[in-house]
């Protein structure tokens, strides 16, 4: 399951692609994605034409299916088309990366902050933690990846999902 990128060599001007050389399909990425599509789509179309199902649960595997058929063309798309030198990763680097292990540990904190702070106060403060570790400085960006990130999730879960979000801390 490795990402490994085509032979580049330049057709005579300048530009750089797969030029007769060979690439590794990642066979299992393609396996994967299109049996949870298949899977995902044929759970909802079972279960909104059969009535003796309840139709919660077709609502409730909906936004899956959706994210399955929005992301679906990219990860084919990785596992059979040529690679940009900037996405492909180091086999040995792993997991072993500080940031990544830092970003993983700091998942349990979220949700402390939320259940002790609320949803807004929380990711206000986890966001932009998150977006320094990982090394943008500008403050313009960690502004509006924190902004749009907050509006994002909301909507996503209170409105689209109709998940309610304990919003302010306990008690407010």
């Amino acid at each position: 399951m490795s990402l490994v990128a085509p032979d580049e060599e330049t057709d005579g001007t300048g530009n750089t692609g797969n030029m007769g050389g060979s690439r590794q399909i990642d066979w299992v990425s393609i396996a994967l994605t299109l049996v949870a599509v298949g899977w995902a789509s044929w759970y909802v179309w079972s279960t909104r034409t059969n009535p003796d199902d309840e139709a919660e649960a077709a609502w409730l595997i909906t936004p899956i299916l959706i994210a399955l058929w929005v992301t679906a063309p990219f990860v084919l798309w990785s596992a059979i088309g040529p690679f940009p030198a900037r996405l492909q990763l180091d086999p040995a680097e792993g997991l072993r990366v500080p940031a990544r292990y830092r970003f993983v540990l700091s998942l349990p904190v979220l949700a402390g902050l939320i259940w002790l702070l609320g949803f807004v106060a929380a990711t206000v403060l986890y966001l932009p933690a998150t977006i320094l570790m990982a090394g943008e400085r500008r403050p313009l960006v960690i502004l509006t990846v924190t902004l749009g990130m907050l509006a994002l999730i909301y909507l996503g879960f209170d409105r689209a999902l109709g998940v309610k979000l304990p919003l302010w801390p306990r008690g407010l």
